[in-house]
């Protein structure tokens, strides 16, 4: 079984996260999708808007919560209190092909 990890970040810390990650043997695989937000960063590159990250990470259900935590730390999302981290459900191979 895999599970998803998901982060919505400001884009420099989606990719510091995202170089962490496919360093890790544990990650299936990881990548990152930029677009832009008006509401969740301060950053605002673009007039209104920021430049924003989306995370995706795929791993064994057995090393998610490490990455989980993992992630919550590096994003520093604790102190910084800017972005959300996500987990999904179990998801099995076939669906994930």
């Amino acid at each position: 079984m895999f599970v998803e990890i998901g982060a919505f970040v400001d884009i420099k810390s989606g990719q510091n996260a995202l170089d962490a990650m496919i360093k890790d043997n544990k990650v299936i695989t990881a990548f990152l999708e930029s677009g832009r937000s008006n509401d969740l960063f301060e950053e605002k590159q673009f007039g209104d808007f920021g430049e924003a990250g989306l995370l995706t990470v795929i791993v064994e259900e057995k090393n998610a919560d490490n990455l989980f935590d993992s992630l919550y730390n590096l994003l520093e999302l604790r102190t910084k209190n800017v972005g959300v981290l996500y987990r999904s459900p179990s998801i099995n191979r076939h669906t994930f092909i």
